[in-house]
């Protein structure tokens, strides 16, 4: 997928995306960025060891990885972010909204940084779109990360994803 991220300082980049499924419960991601911030990749995955099922909603983990290049600093990032989502069905297609709070260490030439953030969102899946899905997003910097907005349009190739 990819999506155009505008932060709160007026930067803006450019997300490639790629997500598969590993198992029923766990999928690899795999980003690739550049922008106002050179590059970067992440690699990580996600794990659901509580399913959204009924009125119950969805709870993970996200772990990921991210190499950067800002400027002339490369950067080092290691996240842990434990999220909640539930899946909304209605008569014209889905939402899934969801909230994850990111926390992590990164290092930037040498300098260790703690981080966090609070981000939420939502995927929507309209019925007479689909394989196309969107995914609009929100990240509020709580320590040594940028806050930002994003929209995004993704393809599946799983009718029922």
């Amino acid at each position: 997928g990819f999506a155009p991220q505008f932060t709160a300082n007026a930067q803006s980049n450019a997300v490639f995306q790629l997500k598969t499924g590993l198992s029923d419960d766990q999928d690899f991601l795999m980003q690739l960025g550049s922008g106002d911030i050179n590059f970067w990749v992440t690699l990580g995955t996600r794990w659901i060891p509580i399913p959204d099922y009924s009125n119950q909603p969805a709870i993970g983990v996200r772990i990921d990885a991210t190499v950067a290049r800002i400027k002339q600093f490369s950067q080092g990032t290691l996240r842990l972010a434990p999220f909640i989502s539930k899946k909304l069905t209605t008569e014209v297609g889905y939402f899934e909204p969801y909230g994850y709070l990111p926390l992590g260490l990164t290092i930037t030439s040498g300098h260790y940084d703690n981080l966090s953030a609070f981000v939420i969102g939502s995927k929507v899946a309209l019925e007479d779109l689909l394989p196309i899905y969107f995914y609009i997003e929100s990240g509020l910097n709580l320590n040594q990360t940028l806050s930002y907005f994003c929209v995004g349009i993704f393809a599946t190739f799983e009718r029922n994803r």
